[in-house]
């Protein structure tokens, strides 16, 4: 979701999201958004990595996924999150592999006119 979208769109009309509270914290602070308390009890907040079931990951998204499986990046959220494993396993992209056989761009020389 685009919190961009979602400040717009509450700011400009009688509208209600659930949305976590530290998204809208400074919103809150100022005044210009308010928060209607909810009790949850316990309720975790799961951060997750979703994909599509046939993805095929480009090498830069690959190296990224890898960082965060490395990186503990769930810590802050209650501890490890079993979310971002490794992609070790998915088939590299084709985007990937044509990146790689595209040959180097040469420069473009300027068209001269004659008549």
């Amino acid at each position: 979701s685009s919190m961009i979208l979602v400040r717009e769109l509450l700011q400009s009309n009688d509208r209600l999201t659930l949305i976590s509270s530290a998204q809208v914290a400074a919103e809150v602070e100022k005044g210009v958004l308010f928060e209607i308390p909810v009790p949850l009890d316990d309720a975790p907040r799961p951060i997750g990595l979703t994909v599509r079931k046939d993805w095929h990951p480009t090498e830069a998204q690959r190296d990224f996924v890898d960082a965060l499986r490395r990186n503990d990046w769930a810590a802050p959220f209650g501890g490890k999150q079993d979310v971002a494993q490794s992609v070790e396993g998915y088939p590299r992209s084709p985007q990937t592999e044509r990146a790689q056989l595209l040959p180097e761009p040469q420069p473009v020389k300027a068209a001269s006119r004659t008549r």
